[in-house]
Parts: C-alpha cells; sequence; structure tokens
C-alpha cells in the first residue's frame, strides 16, 4: 500500500472514523513503515479540560435539592392519586346509590359488624352481656333479678353445645337494592353470616340482620327477627302448613335445633319477644262465629307457630276449635316475667270468653324458650269466674 494512501487514513484511524478493513491497512503498513508510524505518534492529542470543582458544587447541590423535590412531587401526587380515587369511588357510590356499588356506609357497618359477629362466633358471651341495656327482669314474687346474669348462663350453655360445629364468620352484606327494578324505592341490605360445619360435613348459615328498632344492644346490630325451628326444614310445597308443622313433632337434626337454640337465645337476650305482640294483635277481640274458614286457618297457622314444634298441632286445634264454640275472645297480654325455679320466662295472659249466655275469665303463664312459646301445663292456668266448663274450653286455645 503506498504511502500517500495510508497517511490519507491516518487521522481517521487516530479519531477511529474509518471502517474495519481501513484500520487493518493502516496497522499493517505502520508496522513496516517507519516514517508513517511518526506521523501517527506526532498527531496532536487534546487534553481534556481541568474541572475546577470548586466552581461547580453549588451546581451539584442545585441538582441534588431539584432531584429530591420532582421525587417528592411524583410521590405526592402518586399518594393523592392512592386517596382520591378511592374517596371518590365512594362518594359518587354514596350520592348516587349505585346497585351493588361500596360506600362509606358500607364500610362503617363492616368494620363494626365485624368484632361483634366474631364475638359471637368464639362464643365471648360475657362481652355480650355487658354490652345490653336490659338491666333488670321481675320475678313471679315481686322481686327484680339480674338480666344479664340469667342471660349468661343461658348463653354459655347454648354455645358450649354448638362450639364443635366450628362456628365462624361468613359473609357481611350492606349494599343497596331497588325494590321494583330501575324505579323502586331504594334499600339497603345489611346482615351478616355464621356459618356452622354439620355433623355430615354440610355448611349451615344462619343469617343475622341488623336490628332497625327495638333492639337492646347498644350497637343495634344484633339479629331483628328470630330463627324459628321450623324454618329449618324443607318444607313439601304440595302440603298444608298444618300438614307440613304437624309431621315435626319428632325433631331429628340434633345439630340444627342446637344451633337455632344458640341463635335463638342471642335474639331473646337482646330484647327479642318471640312475636308475643303478633298474638296480641290477632287475639284482642275475636268473634270467631263471625270469621270465615280460612281467616280462622291463618290464624291457628300464625299462632301455632309461635310455639315449640311440638307444640304445633295442639295449638293449631285448640285455636281452630273457638270456631265451633261461637266465642267472643278478649285478651291482655301483661309484660314477661321469670320464673327462676323453671329458669324460664313467661307472659301472664289474661282471657275473657263470652258465648251469648256464659262468661269466662282464666289467668294463663305462657313459658318460651329459645325454641319458641310452650303448651300451658295445668298448674299455669287458673280460672277466674268459676264457671268450669266454660274456663276448659277458654283453656285449649293453646292446646
Amino acid at each position: 500500500m503506498k504511502c500517500e494512501v495510508v497517511r490519507d487514513l491516518i487521522p481517521l484511524y487516530d479519531e477511529k472514523l474509518c471502517s474495519k478493513e481501513s484500520a487493518e491497512i493502516v496497522e499493517g503498513h505502520i508496522k513496516i513503515c517507519d516514517s508513517c508510524r511518526e506521523l501517527l505518534e506526532k498527531l496532536p492529542r487534546e487534553k481534556p479540560p481541568e474541572i475546577d470543582m470548586d466552581k461547580i458544587k453549588p451546581f451539584v447541590k442545585v441538582k441534588r435539592k431539584l432531584r429530591a423535590r420532582i421525587i417528592a412531587l411524583v410521590s405526592l401526587c402518586v399518594m393523592l392519586l392512592a386517596v382520591l380515587i378511592p374517596v371518590g369511588y365512594l362518594t359518587v357510590n354514596q350520592i348516587f346509590h349505585i346497585y351493588n356499588g361500596t360506600d362509606f356506609e358500607d364500610l362503617i357497618y363492616k368494620s363494626e359488624t365485624r368484632p361483634f359477629a366474631e364475638m359471637l362466633a368464639e362464643g365471648r358471651m360475657e362481652e355480650y352481656v355487658e354490652s345490653l341495656t336490659n338491666m333488670g327482669i321481675l320475678t313471679s314474687d315481686g322481686t327484680v333479678v339480674s338480666g344479664r346474669e340469667i342471660y349468661l348462663e343461658k348463653l354459655q350453655s347454648a354455645y358450649e353445645k354448638v362450639k364443635k360445629y366450628d362456628p365462624r364468620v361468613g359473609e357481611i352484606h350492606s349494599k343497596y337494592y331497588r325494590s321494583h327494578g330501575d324505579k323502586g324505592e331504594i334499600w339497603r341490605d345489611q346482615y351478616f353470616y355464621l356459618e356452622f360445619t354439620r355433623s355430615d360435613g354440610s355448611v349451615f348459615q344462619v343469617r343475622i340482620d341488623k336490628a332497625l328498632a327495638g333492639s337492646s344492644h347498644e350497637n343495634g346490630i344484633p339479629m331483628q327477627i328470630p330463627v324459628e325451628i321450623s324454618r329449618l326444614y324443607d318444607f313439601d310445597p304440595e302440603k298444608t302448613n298444618y300438614e307440613n308443622y304437624s309431621g315435626m313433632e319428632e325433631f331429628s337434626p340434633a345439630d340444627l335445633r342446637d344451633i337455632c337454640a344458640y341463635i335463638n337465645t342471642l335474639y331473646l337476650a337482646d330484647g327479642g319477644d318471640l312475636d308475643i305482640t303478633g298474638i296480641e294483635h290477632y287475639v284482642p277481640k275475636w268473634n270467631s262465629n263471625a270469621l270465615p274458614d280460612d281467616y280462622i286457618d291463618n290464624i291457628a297457622n300464625f299462632i301455632a307457630m309461635r310455639f315449640e314444634v311440638s307444640d304445633y298441632k295442639a295449638v293449631y286445634n285448640g285455636i281452630a276449635d273457638l270456631k265451633k264454640s261461637s266465642y267472643i275472645i278478649e285478651s291482655a297480654i301483661s309484660a314477661e316475667e321469670y320464673d327462676a325455679e323453671r329458669n324460664m320466662f313467661y307472659y301472664p295472659v289474661m282471657l275473657m270468653g263470652y258465648d251469648g249466655e256464659n262468661f269466662a275469665v282464666i289467668s294463663i303463664k305462657l313459658y318460651y324458650d329459645e325454641f319458641g312459646l310452650h303448651t300451658p301445663r295445668s298448674e299455669d292456668i287458673k280460672g277466674v269466674t268459676g264457671n268450669s266448663d266454660l274456663e276448659i274450653k277458654l283453656a285449649g286455645i293453646f292446646g
């Protein structure tokens, strides 16, 4: 390779701007040509400028501060978005009641309900009764006893029977829904589930609705309606209520009975009354001779469903028999009292009957427990007027 050509390539080679093939040519030539090698070595070499560190220190500090502020600003924006997006979502749902949307009331209800539900599932009955507001209960002899002490004993006994079913908290629900499609009235469902694993391995759920009114529990969370034993069965739709209920005198699934007893005891301790007011409403003044048969059946079924399952048939038949007696019935039910000897509560009931000629009055102690009302024993019924025949007929209203 001629020196003239290599000398033209040397500046490009020195700055690494020539191709790989040209670089190989230059390197091969300078190994044998002293003059071209000296030319390459004599090319000027620029030294990098010296940096005065004292002069650039202020700029380094500014750069660091600027970088820190940018990082802080970005972090703040991320945090604000993390707060504003969920808050905005909850606010929109709270204002517009979006179907199945989560809002502030949902979060509040769930945060309040979970510890309460866990208390029931774990059987912390001391805490439960301490938060009840019903302080004193009247006894039959006129003294007042502690309702907390009575129900603490009952609740602890009931929980001992269900803890083997592994009680636990299920879904906690709080959602809006419309009663009749998109244009219906807006309602809010608030309830939670307690779950139990039965002896056959199946899971049984008990839904406990939030109390709308009348709860004696300080936070108003407990159940609104008692769980009746009869509701734990699947009824035959081809049969009447009487046929379905009358076939349940022998209550076989003990695990369901245990679970129901625990839930109903919670309800009773919280001020539940097993719908005694419903009975008083249906028998305030009743002319059985003037009522149609189907209405008598409805009343008999409604009242009999409030009794222990084994008493259903007797109570139903007792009320239905009034149709044949042509009685005019009036009733008065007093506030519940406690019988320490039986360890049960009861309602003092006064029944008055008139058949057009004769008049009879009886007093009844209508006892109840976690399984419902109970047919009165003979010693629980007393005649007031001395008309024994009419009193006996009147006493059969509750079996």
